[in-house]
């Protein structure tokens, strides 16, 4: 009887850790006008029939939980014929788009909704185009009791050109989604998108990833330097995929490193449960052998030929990848926490300005106090107090929590001499 109860705590320790550990695949790139049709990129050199099936090649090859896009039409209908037409089919069979946001050339992002939820969206006003930020969270093992892991995901497509007033502008962007994120610090985010810079003494980039508060920074796992033009960062660059235009898609070559992926602190050190993996970083396609020419030029070994072929004739730019790791064991796992339920259940783990907690046991229908505390996840103490029991209410309220950064908290209840710890959200 002993081996098999040894047996059966290893198998479910094997299913838990499947559950609270993950791998999250996350695609950025620039689809170049997909469903937008004008004088030069028309139904003919840019059809979005075409191009959704050279799109259903490069994602069944990479296999995104989070496809990042610029260049949409603002027309729903198309976002979701693509979410229909490549994200529903080919073994995707639980993927969302986010709400369709801005206009005339929008971005978005699909993601597996069988691993996350999006939350909310949040506007961040820029010129041309707006930045927009996704926030998502993770069905986790612990989901019904606040254990869960949050994600940012920034989305911008910042201004084109190269001349002062196109550089101040994208500074100006970058410096919008920084204040925001001044305010909101304690958060993994992931900031990708076309940014449309040539150098990274850019002021954008170096709002980015030297602000003036250091403790919100983001790390690129690229290098710096002046990438325009420069067969030093070939391996870097993801503009243009052709040689010689066909009217809609730029030429030039591959000489241009305009698609970036950042994170924070927290994604780099993995402290609020995702960890980018800065050395799966990678330009789909970019095999370092093509400075200023097509993608396909001479061979091309990097990517299976259909997807070779789909990359040149799909956008001007290529796609960038990178990976995450997700590990959501509780956080609290080696605090001194009973097994039995807690007498006081919490309600909302999601919160944003009070925590509402429920009677779970009759011990506490005779009126008493419970202690409790809330504290950060290094243990340290934020908010502390009693609820007075009075013996005929089964519900408590504890305020305060709004004065809290978003992230995640534990709340600490103390009755008859046991602990009770109880993870929660603030939003």
């Amino acid at each position: 009887m002993k081996k098999i109860y040894v047996f059966l705590v290893m198998f479910w320790a094997v299913v838990f850790t499947s559950f609270a550990q993950d791998t999250i695949r996350v695609v950025q790139y620039n689809l170049t006008y997909y469903g937008r049709y004008n004088d030069y990129c028309t139904e003919s050199n840019n059809n979005v029939q075409t191009k959704t099936e050279y799109i259903k090649t490069i994602v069944s090859y990479l296999k995104p939980d989070i496809f990042g896009v610029n260049e949409m039409t603002d027309d729903a209908t198309y976002h979701d014929y693509l979410l229909n037409n490549v994200f529903l089919l080919n073994g995707f069979d639980n993927y969302k788009h986010s709400k369709v946001l801005g206009s005339y050339l929008t971005t978005q992002i699909f993601y597996n909704a069988s691993k996350m939820v999006e939350q909310k969206v949040i506007d961040i006003p820029a010129y041309p185009r707006h930045i927009y930020i996704h926030r998502l969270y993770f069905r986790t093992a612990g989901l019904a009791n606040g254990d869960t892991v949050f994600l940012n995901v920034v989305e911008a497509h910042l201004k084109a050109g190269n001349t002062d007033g196109d550089a101040q502008d994208r500074a100006d962007a970058v410096y919008n989604l920084m204040d925001y994120i001044g305010r909101h610090p304690q958060d993994n985010y992931l900031f990708m998108g076309d940014f449309n810079l040539y150098t990274s003494s850019e002021q954008a980039y170096q709002n980015a990833v030297n602000p003036t508060n250091s403790a919100y920074r983001f790390y690129d796992p690229g290098p710096a330097g002046n990438w325009h033009d420069n067969s030093a960062y070939v391996q870097w660059h993801t503009q243009s995929t052709n040689y010689k235009s066909n009217n809609c898609l730029s030429g030039g070559g591959l000489d241009d490193r305009f698609d970036f992926m950042l994170y924070t602190d927290p994604l780099k050190d993995g402290s609020m449960g995702l960890k980018a993996l800065s050395s799966t970083f990678k330009v789909v396609g970019q095999d370092g052998q093509h400075f200023n020419s097509s993608v396909d030029y001479n061979g091309n070994t990097s990517v299976p030929s259909n997807v070779l072929t789909a990359l040149k004739n799909n956008s001007d730019h290529l796609p960038i990848f990178m990976k995450l790791y997700l590990d959501a064991t509780p956080a609290y796992s080696a605090v001194d926490e009973v097994s039995r339920p807690a007498p006081l259940k919490l309600v909302n783990t999601i919160v944003y300005d009070r925590l509402i907690l429920q009677l779970s046991s009759n011990d506490l229908m005779r009126p008493g106090t419970v202690d409790y505390a809330i504290t950060d996840l290094s243990g340290k103490d934020l908010r502390h107090g009693k609820l007075l029991i009075d013996g005929n209410n089964i519900r408590y309220t504890i305020y305060g929590v709004n004065g809290l950064q978003q992230g995640i908290y534990l709340l600490k209840l103390r009755w008859n001499n046991k602990l009770f710890v109880r993870k929660f959200v603030k939003d």
